[in-house]
């Protein structure tokens, strides 16, 4: 089985070498082989500010299986390129729905997940003259039951293999957007009734994730309020944002971005786990190897409640995590 993988990067050529290694080792035990095409963001920009790739990179993406994006803010800010806007730009030619943030806290896997591109609609959008208050802007949020299903059907697959919760932060009965929301999510879930689903406002969730976070396993919004639900994510975390774009149907796009370059070891190694966090998800998604995937998840999962050393060479964390996996498979 060939693992067809896209690597889009700003500075790295292909992906991290400990990270290749213990994606090579897990892939053959599995009798798979990833194969590795790559986009360098530099070159793509081609002396212009890249907010979006240009069509002949975007065609190598949809040839692909999955994609792989690394990035940090201080090279894109150098370079003039916008993940974010590069992302959401792929993910929309890639017919993908749902934005998942992910982020290691309090000894588990806490995500964010929401409806990624639609929402609020650009063209009912703008500023118009009100004849009693002069001047007033306005946005228009609009979603449809289909776009709604879509994204609430990813987030039962990840809350089934996780710890089966499901938290809907919204506005609730205030806005019809809200209550359309609600009544989806609460359909689905007879076709998932071992998922739990609660709901919460925008700033009980707010208080909650930034207090208890253990509380949370999948928390699903519109995408009005996953801004300010993956900041605090990412805050309390302290490691590199990992983001997926994932649809019904393969490629996924799964990023690693972190805030700096890594420059030393440590820093180096903390990307690493980031980035094979992402990758576990690739397997089990884009792949179809779940089994794969748990067993990158237990390695790093395994490290990060132990608390990873500051001191340990990228190499020799691949070595750790190799070993442990060779144990779990007992090969």
């Amino acid at each position: 089985m060939i693992l067809d993988i896209l690597t889009i990067s700003n500075y790295y050529d292909g992906i991290p070498r400990a990270t290749e290694r213990v994606l090579s080792f897990v892939a053959e035990a599995f009798n798979a082989k990833p194969t590795f095409s790559h986009i360098s963001l530099s070159e793509a920009r081609r002396g212009i500010p890249l907010t979006k790739l240009p069509d002949d990179c975007v065609g190598k993406a949809k040839a692909a299986q999955a994609v792989l994006y690394l990035s940090s803010t201080d090279v894109d800010n150098a370079l003039g390129i916008n993940s974010d806007q590069i992302l959401g730009n792929l993910g929309k030619s890639l017919n993908l729905c749902a934005k998942v943030r992910k982020a290691h806290v309090c000894g588990g896997e806490r995500m964010v997940v929401c409806e990624a591109f639609r929402g609020f609609r650009p063209d009912e959008n703008g500023f118009r003259v009100n004849a009693n208050y002069g001047r007033e802007a306005y946005t228009t949020e609009c979603y449809g039951e289909l776009e709604i299903e879509r994204v609430a059907r990813i987030a039962y697959e990840l809350a089934t293999n996780s710890r089966q919760k499901i938290t809907l932060v919204d506005t609730g009965s205030r806005f019809a957007v809200s209550s359309l929301w609600r009544k989806i999510v609460t359909d689905i879930n007879e076709d998932y009734p071992y998922v739990n689903v609660d709901f919460l406002s925008p700033e009980q969730g707010a208080k909650r994730l930034a207090s208890t976070p253990d509380c949370f396993d999948v928390i699903l919004c519109p995408s009005a309020i996953s801004e300010s639900l993956g900041g605090i994510l990412s805050a309390i975390s302290g490691e590199p944002v990992t983001e997926e774009y994932l649809g019904e149907t393969t490629p996924g796009i799964y990023a690693c971005l972190a805030e700096t370059r890594p420059s030393d070891a440590a820093a180096e190694s903390e990307y690493a786990l980031s980035t094979l966090s992402v990758i576990a998800d690739m397997l089990e998604f884009s792949f179809g190897l779940p089994a794969a995937a748990e067993y990158i998840k237990n390695a790093v999962s395994k490290i990060k409640r132990r608390g990873n050393n500051p001191d340990i060479q990228p190499d020799a964390l691949a070595d750790e995590i190799i070993f442990q996996i060779r144990s779990s498979i007992k090969m």
